[in-house]
């Protein structure tokens, strides 16, 4: 667990300071959060918003604050009862909280070569200089692009653990705009007349495939 980067450089500046200036920050053992438009205040201990903080009482706010802000105030028993029940725990203690974080998340960048060294390109496919083309523009995209392009084609932002299962597949398209099959991972190209062609009509795609029709 961790804090806020902010929270921890909060916390470490208040640490710094001459103790007899605490008062002068008008702290009170209360937190807020912000929800919707509109904070939301909750006390630390009973009462917390009336009890000033000073310097005398401050280690034990600190003591109330940090495990508040590292959620331990919230019902989460139940939520890994039912990770538990799909990994059991004494498989899930193996891993650490970075590693479960890339396997359900997933990887948010990722390299073109990578995806390229493992594309299946078959007998149905666009020609030769229409495919190379296609390399080129995603190597030209910013990142932004790039995750647009691996969620028109996979249904997601970012590679999973170990790679998209199955492999890309690039395949000869008919239309001008590039279609995909998210469920296979896979992206029809036409056989376009130029790289700018190709280009605009990708970018097109990517950019708008929110109300694109997938097959």
């Amino acid at each position: 667990e961790s804090l806020d980067q902010r929270d921890a450089e909060s916390i470490r500046k208040i640490c710094e300071m001459d103790p007899e200036n605490i008062k002068d920050l008008e702290l009170y053992f209360s937190t807020s959060y912000k929800v919707g438009s509109k904070f939301e205040e909750i006390n630390l201990i009973e009462g917390g918003s009336d009890i000033p903080v000073t310097s005398t009482n401050l280690t034990e706010y600190f003591r109330t604050l940090v495990p508040h802000r590292l959620c331990s105030h919230l019902p989460l028993e139940m939520f890994v009862l039912g990770v538990q029940d799909v990994v059991p725990r004494d498989k899930l203690c193996i891993f650490s909280p970075q590693m479960l974080q890339l396997m359900v998340n997933g990887m948010d960048g990722y390299s073109v070569d990578d995806l390229q060294n493992n594309c299946r390109v078959g007998s149905n496919a666009p020609r030769e200089e229409v495919v190379e083309w296609f390399w080129e523009c995603l190597r030209e995209m910013n990142d932004e692009d790039r995750a647009l392009f691996l969620t028109f084609v996979t249904g997601t932002s970012a590679l999973p653990a170990g790679g998209l299962q199955p492999p890309l597949a690039i395949l000869l398209g008919m239309g001008d705009l590039p279609k995909s099959h998210t469920c296979f991972n896979q992206i029809e190209l036409s056989n376009y007349s130029s790289k700018e062609k190709l280009k605009e009509n990708l970018l097109y795609a990517i950019r708008n495939s929110d109300v694109m029709v997938f097959g």
